[in-house]
């Protein structure tokens, strides 16, 4: 009993998760909640039946249905997986290549910055990295708190004050 729970958890874990990445990755897709919402749901139901039916399938085929039924979802697998595969072998060098381009981007623009910061003292690029510095360092301090316990949360907090000033 405790194996399948731990089973049943696992999945329910793993959907989860891929639930929530494709939630991340589609921020930009018009009514995503409603393709995504109804893949959900789809998934539940597909589930449902085959619970439902699992004793009539194991009984097909001479009681060799189970074993069919694995191998076609194993099969299914390996389509989508070849079809990844063969998506990223086309597109992963594009994909590289853009993350290439916009790190570079990104370290010209900080070198520039901090350049402009320790030679002529822009006020533009101080205030650049004080919002840099002060928003990351917030954003570490939020994310601390929100895991510390209570006793860990008030000595944070005074970290943070103290840093301020």
């Amino acid at each position: 009993m405790l194996a399948a729970l731990i089973i049943v958890f696992r999945e329910v874990f793993e959907a989860g998760l891929i639930v929530g990445i494709v939630l991340a990755v589609t921020r930009s897709v018009p009514r995503r909640n409603r393709w995504i919402g109804g893949g959900v749901l789809a998934g539940v139901v597909a589930a449902c039946l085959v619970a439902a039916f699992a004793g009539a399938l194991s009984q097909l085929f001479e009681g060799m249905g189970q074993e069919l039924f694995n191998a076609a979802i194993l099969a299914i697998a390996v389509i989508m997986l070849t079809w990844h595969n063969v998506w990223m072998a086309r597109h992963g060098k594009e994909i590289a290549g853009e993350m290439r381009r916009s790190g570079r981007r990104w370290r010209r623009e900080a070198s520039r910055c901090w350049r402009w910061l320790s030679w002529s003292r822009s006020p533009f690029c101080a205030k650049a990295a004080r919002w840099l510095f002060s928003s990351t360092a917030s954003s570490l301090l939020t994310a601390v708190r929100r895991q510390a316990s209570p006793s860990e949360a008030s000595w944070v907090s005074r970290l943070a004050s103290s840093s301020a000033s």
